[in-house]
């Protein structure tokens, strides 16, 4: 057999309920602005000067990227100095082991004439398996 039972709640003052209100708005708020800043990993140091790959680049932009993680490891691979017509000056990297806590980026070296020594012009299709 069920028994109900009543439970009276007493009345909040306007003053009361005014504070609860902020409080649970305060409370309620504090995430979104705790994440409300993006996280750059990277970024794209090129200038016209140091990609001559074509008459015009794109640069302060990192583009097609890709990305795959593993229990805390997360790695991405992406364009640096994106080429108009096809391609990038480099392929850029960005690497964290801690489940984005921190991360470590650069240019995989020896792929293109800007980044670190390589024989090609330009880098494309960027790729993590």
């Amino acid at each position: 057999m069920l028994s109900k039972s009543i439970v009276r709640v007493p009345r909040a003052s306007v003053g009361t309920a005014g504070v609860i209100l902020a409080v649970v708005l305060a409370l309620g708020l504090a995430p979104l602005q705790a994440y409300s800043a993006p996280l750059q990993i990277a970024a794209d140091s090129y200038t016209q000067a140091t990609c001559k790959a074509s008459t015009t680049t794109n640069h302060q932009a990192i583009v097609e990227p890709d990305s795959f993680s593993n229990d805390s490891t997360i790695v991405a691979a992406y364009q640096v100095g994106r080429i108009y017509d096809g391609g990038a000056c480099a392929t850029g990297f960005a690497t964290s082991t801690d489940n984005g806590a921190t991360w470590t980026s650069g240019l995989l070296p020896g792929l293109t004439k800007y980044a670190g020594g390589g024989t090609y012009d330009r880098a494309t299709d960027p790729a993590v398996a």
